[in-house]
């Protein structure tokens, strides 16, 4: 259960990374950064496990492998929105 919520958290975290605000981009990369670390995982770790697993559930359900070098079409990526809920999640947290 609390892996669940720690990858929910870390995703959302991830969502700030595309924000067009440079101090949230920052603030986003130094908190994935310290929660990996915490998990004693690296970002190589962590890319290298999710494009193995979705490989492999693109080849379980018959679909070729994505092409990892081509970049999201404009209506793929994180919304804002979730940036703004990690910002308050996090604010929660040391709260309590």
């Amino acid at each position: 259960m609390a892996d669940t919520v720690i990858v929910e958290r870390l995703a959302r975290v991830a969502g700030m990374l595309g924000s067009e605000h440079e101090g949230e981009r920052a603030t986003a990369a130094q908190m994935a950064s310290d929660m990996l670390k915490a998990m004693g995982l690296t970002w190589s770790e962590v890319i290298r496990r999710g494009l193995s697993a979705a490989t492999s559930r693109q080849a379980h359900e018959g679909h070729a492998p994505a092409n990892e070098t081509q970049a999201p079409s404009p209506g793929q990526g994180y919304s804002e929105s979730w940036g703004h809920q990690a910002r308050r999640d996090d604010r929660g947290a040391r709260e309590r």
